[in-house]
């Protein structure tokens, strides 16, 4: 069951100044300010000053980034007592290094980050989501409904009913703008995944909540939007 030791989907590297003119780069500048970018596919990271208000007046304290997005859904897909996860290869890993405030901070003077990017790569067992490519609908309620329908099956294969909004939940409210929305509903069909040609998808199982327990306890689970959103949808594990 560790995503770990299964081989590997793909790799990551630096970008470089020659890959600006190739089609493989999809951001580009955003149309205010310095250091944005935009994705087509929906997703945005500003530049920002953070502000804080000193005896009432604002005072600039620090620039960090800014990530927003379209609206999307996280998707937590029923069958009886079991819910339906699926393999996503991300880049995440291990450490390089036992190191607290100086990690990064030695990662930048060493010039590890290429070794650091060597490293990346592993199979992660999360819920169905994503931001969607559908046509706008005008309703945003539909809109992330049928975002999540779509996603599920595109992603894990599984066809759902009685699908609704259970409450919002946001990966990282320091970074992150928006929330994003959890919607359980009912696996009523099943086939093969169908992902889009960027993803890298593996396997979609059925589990049990004492199995997700387990997976949790032993860091197979570690995905924050599949943990919280269990939660949201009210599975206790």
């Amino acid at each position: 069951m560790e995503s770990a030791k299964k081989a590997p989907a793909g790799a990551v590297r630096q970008l470089q100044e020659d890959d600006l003119s190739k089609k493989l780069v999809g951001w580009k500048p955003a149309s205010t300010g310095t250091g944005g970018l935009v994705n087509e596919r929906g997703l945005a990271m500003l530049r920002v000053v953070v502000q804080k208000v000193v005896d009432g007046d604002l005072r600039d304290v620090y620039d960090q980034p800014l990530f927003v997005e379209n609206a999307g859904a996280i998707v937590a897909c029923q069958a009886g007592e079991k819910i339906g996860l699926v393999q996503n290869y991300r880049f995440t890993g291990e450490r390089l290094m036992d190191a607290g405030k100086d990690f990064v901070r030695r990662l930048d003077a060493e010039r590890r980050w290429d070794e650091l990017l060597a490293t990346l790569g592993r199979w992660e067992w999360e819920l169905p989501r994503g931001l969607s490519q559908l046509e706008e609908e005008t309703d945003l309620e539909k809109f992330v409904l049928a975002t999540a329908k779509a996603e599920a099956l595109e992603e894990s294969g599984f066809g759902i009913a009685d699908a609704r909004v259970c409450g919002r939940l946001n990966a990282n409210t320091t970074l992150f703008a928006h929330s994003q929305y959890v919607v359980k509903g009912r696996v009523v069909s099943r086939c093969a995944a169908q992902p889009e040609e960027l993803e890298m998808v593996g396997q979609t199982t059925l589990f049990d909540m004492a199995q997700i327990r387990v997976m949790v306890d032993t860091g197979v689970i570690q995905d924050g939007l599949t943990l919280a959103g269990l939660t949201v949808a009210g599975f206790r594990f």
